[in-house]
């Protein structure tokens, strides 16, 4: 119903997501401290193909604002990839964001940081040392780097904002982020970022169906203390 709603031309307002919002701050930390920019989305290693393709999409989504925020502010930006695959993706992300605020030329392909297998949790933490990083951003399917990655982050002094599903790893996100995406929250940020209508519809139909949910649990509930099995024989049939 409520895509349906968008469809038809309906604005769905978010909530702001201070960790999106903070993006343009942290680009002009970085600049303000001459420093750099730096980007990852994790491995994924030991994760399903579903859970990787959601949350890269939506990292993809923030650097894609990322890479405008540095163009715009005259930042340099430092993407870490463990996938090859991606490598040419990123590529073209950046380099339309710098086309886009009229800077082509600042933008360095050589700046995108490949590091395959095992050497993804140990090249990155020697780059945010190397290359001056005051600003950092991990959004996506992190797993046993998440916390070499951000205590690096907290070492090198840079402005962080992680986000990631992966339950066992959000903590680490917590204490040494300055802005975190819990959970979830990673799905609405890339409706928030993407400005599409049906995903935005799609996105506040489930927020409705798990209040639904929620409120017919405390009826049951009530029900049931009351003495009341109507709503329980209501579901059986």
């Amino acid at each position: 119903m409520t895509i349906i709603i968008g469809l038809r031309g309906r604005v769905f307002n978010l909530r702001r997501l201070s960790a999106v919002e903070a993006l343009y701050p942290a680009v002009g930390r970085a600049v303000e401290m001459g420093g750099a920019v730096h980007w990852c989305m994790g491995t994924g290693r030991g994760r399903s193909i579903q859970d990787i393709a959601g949350q890269s999409a939506v990292s993809f989504l923030v650097l894609q604002r990322l890479a405008r925020h540095c163009a715009k502010l005259g930042a340099r930006l430092l993407p870490s990839l463990g996938q090859p695959e991606a490598v040419p993706l990123v590529d073209a992300i950046c380099s339309q964001a710098f086309l886009a605020e009229n800077v082509p030329q600042n933008w360095k392909s050589e700046d995108i940081g490949f590091f395959p297998e095992s050497s993804y949790e140990v090249s990155i933490p020697l780059r945010l040392q190397n290359e001056n990083v005051k600003s950092n951003v991990m959004i996506g399917e992190f797993v046993s780097e998440a916390v070499i990655i951000a205590e690096s982050g907290v070492m090198a002094g840079a402005f962080q904002i992680g986000g990631t599903t992966a339950w066992n790893n959000i903590a680490y996100f917590v204490t040494t982020c300055d802005e975190f995406l819990i959970g979830e929250e990673i799905y609405a940020a890339g409706a928030y970022l993407s400005e599409n209508p049906i995903e935005k519809s799609s996105l506040i139909g489930q927020d409705v169906a798990k209040f639904a949910m929620v409120l017919l649990m405390l009826i049951g509930v009530a029900t049931v203390a009351l003495g009341s099995q109507a709503l329980v024989n209501l579901l059986k049939m």
